[in-house]
């Protein structure tokens, strides 16, 4: 399960997220809609540790997962596109472009 509470997170001193708790289950599908500027981005940026969290907290399975990365042991993303191949996995993907 995925769970924050209380999650304060955002650019320098400016809080984009407000006290924001959530829980997904195990399996579980989640959109997070909304109109532009409203956090959506941040909210994935904090989950995979590209933000630090201000405050609150993130935990994966229980565990809070900021007491368990440093910087540079963050998650990746990659922003995939409609017309990008199915069959593609990330060592593929990284290697197509690193040359």
């Amino acid at each position: 399960m995925l769970e924050t509470k209380d999650l304060v997170a955002g650019y320098g001193a400016m809080p984009i997220l407000h006290g924001l708790s959530l829980q997904v289950a195990a399996g579980e599908y989640v959109g997070v809609l909304g109109h532009n500027g409203m956090g959506k981005t941040t909210l994935l940026r904090t989950l995979i540790g590209h933000v630090s969290p201000m405050a609150g907290s993130i935990a994966f399975d229980v565990d809070d997962i900021f007491q368990h990365m440093r910087v540079g042991q963050r998650h990746g993303v990659h922003r995939g596109r409609p017309d990008a191949a199915v069959e593609i996995k990330p060592p593929d993907h990284v290697e197509a472009h690193d040359e």
